[in-house]
């Protein structure tokens, strides 16, 4: 799942999910949500509302249904490199 994706799984809107982004430069998930909970005080500025009315819906876009996303192989990982890039790995 892409960072835009698990951002609003998270049930946050596009409009904070884009600021977000657009703010950290696309550093990813974590710099993304750093931000959001440093500024959650802060409205999101009037020129990504409008910029955002132009975007296609988050599913329409690409990769929104890529099956192979559980699929370590597709990333050139193994199974424990991916499991630890999703967080599911013990120590």
């Amino acid at each position: 799942m892409s960072d835009r994706g698990e951002l609003l799984s998270f049930g946050l809107s596009e409009d904070l999910v884009s600021w977000a982004l657009k703010s950290t430069g696309n550093r990813g998930f974590q710099a993304a949500l750093d931000f959001l909970v440093e500024n959650e005080d802060k409205p999101v500025p009037s020129g990504l509302r409008a910029a955002q009315e132009q975007r296609p819906p988050a599913s329409a876009a690409a990769g929104a249904n890529d099956e192979d996303d559980d699929d370590p192989g597709a990333f050139g990982m193994s199974d424990r490199q991916h499991k630890r890039r999703r967080g599911e790995h013990r120590r």
